[in-house]
């Protein structure tokens, strides 16, 4: 038995390196790409729309258990927070989270706990709402910074400072994808395009009000200015800043379905265009499908149908 897991594993990792032997220039050509398009790509996964879509299809693959109901239990019977319950519950932390599914079976495993609070965890992430750093106590006090941010501090609102408090799934990735970027650049000793991510963290991380990446851009900084001795280069930190913040708020306005159509559209044409395919054949295939469809569903001598 040992032998023949011994003899799949290494066929299975023959099988890999070869893949990416195969694959390995496409790799490096999208890793390029997308550092080029890094400050856009952020922006893109700032978007809190996307939490939406995650959200519906966790629900859609996911039923509510009984773990889900414990940590669920004290919002239930207080209604504290309402909507922004998971700040003041003391359930939705990650020490919340195991407190209450390890008193949900008295017979589960130490992995068995483990297992069921990461998906609780996971299911709750992936949501608007987002899941606390910490759990905040004393609600009244919270009411008020709220309240003094949102009046005094332009910008700001009480669903950003609520945001502040909170991460979620895509700010983990965007940091995560921050921080992979700088150490490209630290490997290439790219300082310009670091200087440019670096700004593009900045506004993002005070656009979305997403603390983690603030703390990976603070940390960045330090490292690149004291340990690595190099200067920041406003310039093209301001560069960073402007291609984020207007990437950003086109995103916003515009909405992420309409991006995404134009993106395939965008996608489709330049296949096309590389293809042999001309664009009288392409409109020919359309015009059919379009006749065939008046003639089908529309019972009107006024149709007008597409004409070679």
């Amino acid at each position: 038995m040992k032998k023949e897991f011994n003899k799949i594993f290494k066929e299975s990792i023959s099988l890999g390196k070869s893949a990416y032997k195969k694959y390995e220039p496409s790799f490096e050509k999208f890793k390029k790409g997308a550092i080029k398009n890094s400050s856009y790509l952020l922006a893109f996964f700032s978007q809190s729309e996307l939490l939406k879509w995650s959200r519906n299809f966790i629900d859609a693959t996911n039923n509510p258990n009984a773990y889900d109901d414990s940590v669920d239990a004290i919002y239930n019977e207080t209604h504290i927070g309402g909507g922004s319950h998971r700040l003041f519950d003391e359930s939705h932390t990650l020490g919340g989270i195991f407190e209450k599914v390890k008193d949900t079976y008295q017979d589960d495993s130490f992995l068995q706990e483990v297992i069921a609070s990461v998906s609780v965890w996971l299911k709750d992430v992936t949501t608007p709402s987002g899941m606390p750093f910490v759990n905040i106590d004393n609600k009244n006090h919270y009411d008020q910074s709220a309240q003094w941010m949102s009046d005094n501090i332009p910008g700001a609102s009480k669903q950003w400072f609520y945001d502040l408090h909170m991460y979620d799934i895509f700010e983990i990735l965007t940091t995560t994808c921050g921080a992979i970027g700088a150490l490209f650049f630290f490997k290439k000793e790219d300082y310009k395009k670091l200087n440019e991510l670096l700004g593009s963290m900045s506004i993002l991380s005070i656009l979305s009000a997403n603390p983690l990446m603030g703390i990976s851009v603070i940390t960045i900084t330090a490292y690149t200015y004291y340990t690595k001795k190099k200067k920041l280069n406003v310039k093209n930190m301001s560069k960073g800043v402007a291609k984020s913040a207007i990437a950003w708020t086109i995103f916003s306005i515009l909405g992420l379905k309409l991006i995404i159509h134009i993106i395939i559209l965008l996608v489709a044409y330049r296949l096309i265009k590389k293809s042999s395919i001309k664009g009288e054949d392409i409109y020919m295939h359309i015009k059919n499908i379009w006749n065939k469809y008046v003639m089908k569903n529309v019972n009107s001598d006024k149709v007008i149908y597409l004409l070679k």
